[in-house]
């Protein structure tokens, strides 16, 4: 698969105000990170013996996916430290990365990293570095091609990263996408448009995790 090209300039480093952030959670999300370089996706297990393998593809795609979106850095007992070990083992591995650099997964795992990283506080240059980088593939590359969930996931993606580094470009892109895609997405009953109750509980989490991340971060002043 070609990797997907882009070109952004990276900013420095800053913080404008520490800001402690903890989700409420409003899923109960498996366990599927086993410990020890062990995952369990869609009841398929598999242990990487050395190094983990991101683009593992054995298991067919959505498997591979589900590695690279790190939800499970949402799943109850995760410690700081073994969060952070796979975030600098993903980005250590960032130049064999396949599947991972798609805008789906980009945009969940912006999603996934800056809840964990706000939560613990974690503050490090080559960590806001790759997330600059991942936000800035996704701004030119969402996916109107397929629409639906995939291009409301980019947006609510794209808001996230707009928040972390306060980035009014950003931030515009995504109001753009999901001012569109909540007004076509949503029934005037309040229903997801796809009629699926799965579909619905995630859209609305989704919309309660920004109102948090627009209420919390103190600093932001993007509007």
């Amino acid at each position: 698969m070609r990797k997907i090209g882009w070109k952004s300039a990276i900013p420095s480093f800053v913080y404008v105000e520490d800001q402690k952030l903890n989700f409420e959670p409003f899923i109960q999300l498996n366990k599927t990170w086993k410990g020890n370089n062990t995952f369990n996706f869609l009841y398929k297990e598999v242990k990487f013996e050395s190094e983990i393998d991101w683009n593992y593809s054995k298991n067919g795609k959505l498997w591979t996916y589900n590695i690279n979106y790190f939800e499970f850095l949402m799943q109850d007992g995760i410690s700081e430290q073994d969060g952070k070990l796979l975030i600098d083992n993903y980005i250590n591995s960032k130049d064999k990365l396949i599947d991972g650099l798609e805008s789906f997964p980009t945009s969940l795992r912006l999603i996934n990293w800056i809840k964990f990283l706000l939560k613990h506080q974690i503050k490090e240059e080559r960590i806001y570095q790759f997330i600059h980088e991942d936000a800035y593939r996704l701004y030119h590359h969402p996916e109107y091609h397929l629409l639906g969930n995939h291009l409301l996931e980019n947006g609510f993606g794209l808001y996230f990263a707009a928040n972390y580094l306060n980035d009014k470009k950003l931030y515009n892109k995504a109001k753009s996408i999901l001012s569109a895609e909540l007004k076509e997405q949503i029934l005037d009953d309040g229903a997801h448009f796809e009629l699926s109750t799965m579909y619905h509980q995630h859209m609305l989490f989704r919309v309660l995790d920004c109102y948090q991340l627009a209420s919390k971060m103190k600093y932001l002043v993007l509007s």
